[in-house]
This record gives structure tokens, sequence and C-alpha cells, in this order.
């Protein structure tokens, strides 16, 4: 290969790394849910923006009309899915307590702009927050936070008169970006047990359906020739406990 060809090769890793980073991500088995899609989708459209507004220099001996090529292409696909994604990838990241309101607001300059964003998404969370509300009697009398693993999750009583919504949403003291989630609201069950509700049904949805196609892979090599005569039951407990082992539940 010359070194016009390597050089290439270089700006398609460039090009191709975050799509990588994006996969180990979304398909991981341990905390790739939905509230990941839409950051990395936007993520990657800004890196395919990029790679096409670079201007090749005027005296480029090397042709990289491929490499846009390859990132329009790329660029189009994500807006195509990005165009038809769901609700539901709204509502996940909202209930996300890292992200909550400032993932759509952080980069909005203009106050009236910004104003009629977060009305727009809290309006859309609390749509849901209603029909969620309606399934469960909630407590009349302010409860005491229950303890937490992690002392900064630990917060006051949320008083009966409070907008459960309002406070989650406006509320300054967020988590870290490395911390889980799902821990987040194991602490604040109490404060706002109507979202937490809502943030284990939607937190809980896989980003990508490669954790259920591994499950799958895994049944089709525990039941050979060998163990044809094993039962449904039999099955599903051996795919349990190894599913156990190796996230050390069980030892």
């Amino acid at each position: 290969m010359t070194d016009d060809e390597w050089s290439l090769f270089k700006q398609f890793e460039v090009l191709l790394k975050p799509f990588n980073d994006a996969t180990e991500d979304c398909c991981a088995d341990k905390r790739a849910t939905l509230q990941d899609v839409v950051p990395w989708s936007n993520e990657l459209l800004d890196h395919c923006e990029q790679i096409l507004e670079q201007e090749e220099p005027a005296d480029a001996t090397l042709d990289t009309s491929t490499l846009y090529d390859a990132a329009e292409e790329a660029r189009d696909k994500l807006l195509k899915y990005y165009d038809i994604s769901s609700e539901h990838m709204t509502i996940a990241v909202l209930l996300d307590p890292r992200q909550k309101l400032s993932f759509y607001t952080h980069e909005i300059t203009d106050d009236n702009v910004l104003q009629d964003t977060k009305t727009k998404f809290e309006k859309q969370l609390r749509e849901v927050y209603d029909q969620y509300k309606t399934d469960r009697v909630a407590d009349t009398e302010p409860v005491e936070e229950v303890s937490s693993n992690h002392p900064r999750f630990k917060r006051r009583k949320l008083d009966k008169l409070s907008d459960e919504v309002q406070t989650y949403l406006y509320d300054t003291a967020t988590p870290k970006w490395d911390d889980d989630p799902a821990a987040w609201w194991r602490a604040n069950n109490q404060r706002f047990p109507v979202l937490a509700k809502m943030a284990r049904d939607y937190l809980a949805i896989p980003g990508t359906s490669a954790s259920s196609e591994r499950a799958f892979s895994k049944a089709g090599l525990l039941i050979t020739d060998r163990r044809t005569r094993l039962g449904a039951a039999s099955i599903k407990a051996c795919i349990l406990l190894q599913s156990w082992l190796t996230e050390n539940i069980v030892s």
C-alpha cells in the first residue's frame, strides 16, 4: 500500500472510531439502556458534520471523496432513524438523573427559546407521569428518605404539596456521570414515588437487541445433540445461573 492509502485509512479510523465506541457501549450487557441512544445519536451526528465541514487543502494529492461519501451516508442514516425515534427515548433521557432537561437545553442561549424548550419537555414528561399516577395511590404524608450506599444521593423530605415533576427536573443537585442512575432512583424512591416507578420501567429498556440475541445464542450452545432432553425449566435455570455467576450475584 502507498503512503497516501495508509493516510486515507487513518482518516477512516478517525471517522469510524466513535461508531465503534457507540456500538460497544450500547451493546454492553450491564448498563446500556434506552437513555443512552439519543445522546450517542447526537454525538455521532455532530462527528459526521465535523468531518463534512473540514476543508480539503488546496495542494492535497489524496482523493478523500470516499471519506466524505461515507460520512454523508452515515449522517443520512442516523437522521433517518433519529426522525422516527419514539417518545420513549425522550422520557428515558429525562428520567436519567444525570441528564434530565440539561441534555436538551445546554446549547440554547436565547432565554425565550430555553423556557419554551423546558416547558415542552416538562409537559411531555408530565403526560406520562399522570398516566402512572392514576395507577398508584400516593401517600399523603411526607416520608423520610431511605438509606443508600451512596451518601451523596441522600435527599431531604419531599413535602406533600410539592410538584414531583418540577422538583425533580429543576433540582440542581445531580449525580456524577459515572454514577448509576438505578442507584440514584433507589435512594430517591420515597421522594419521587411515581417518577421512580417510571424510571424502573423506562431505564430498564435495552438500548439494542444485542443482549437478548446473546441470550438466544447461549441457549443454542446449551442445547446440543447430547442435551436434547432438557426441559424448558432446566434451560431457563441454566441461562439464569450463568448470568448470575457472571454478574457475581451468586458464588
